[in-house]
């Protein structure tokens, strides 16, 4: 594993709760981003391949760290689209030592610029989605078949063209 030339572009997704919300239903919320947010479900996040946001999940060497809820996430089914589970992924350290998460992952992110303020965003997004669908969802083609690569580069090319100006 390397990293990928270039910088990272950050973003994701933001905890939140308005404060329409009622206060019953805010300590709820406060309760599960308190949950997402904690030191085990950072580095669940780490050990499933996700970056995490709290810097402390990265700096166990050797290793990806342990995760304290991994039991817990066992038992049901799995969050990830391949359904792999996080009690049982691989250490992160690599041939030479090193370790993913510490020594490519973090400093990757350290030195990630913001993604573009684009309008267009959402609709890259969404046709990106859908055309892509193709490779994950269930076979659409003749005979139960999933289309080739070049088949869906060029229908990902032709909605691309259709939604970007020029």
């Amino acid at each position: 594993m390397a990293r990928l030339p270039g910088k990272s572009v950050l973003g994701g997704q933001n905890l939140a709760v308005t404060s329409a919300t009622s206060e019953q239903r805010a300590a709820k919320a406060a309760g599960l981003i308190a949950f997402l947010t904690d030191r085990d479900s950072e580095r669940c996040l780490l050990r499933a391949g996700f970056a995490a946001t709290r810097t402390s999940a990265y700096q166990e060497p050797g290793t990806a760290p342990e995760c304290g809820h991994a039991p817990a996430y066992a038992e049901g089914p799995s969050a990830t689209p391949s359904g792999e589970s996080t009690a049982r992924m691989a250490p992160d350290r690599m041939a030479d030592g090193a370790s993913y998460s510490r020594d490519i992952l973090l400093p990757a992110l350290r030195e990630a610029v913001h993604r573009p303020r684009t309008p267009l965003y959402g609709a890259v997004t969404h046709t990106i989605t859908t055309e892509l669908d193709a490779l994950y969802g269930p076979p659409k083609g003749p005979g139960g078949s999933r289309p080739g690569d070049a088949e869906i580069a060029k229908s990902l090319d032709e909605a691309l063209r259709k939604i970007l100006p020029g």
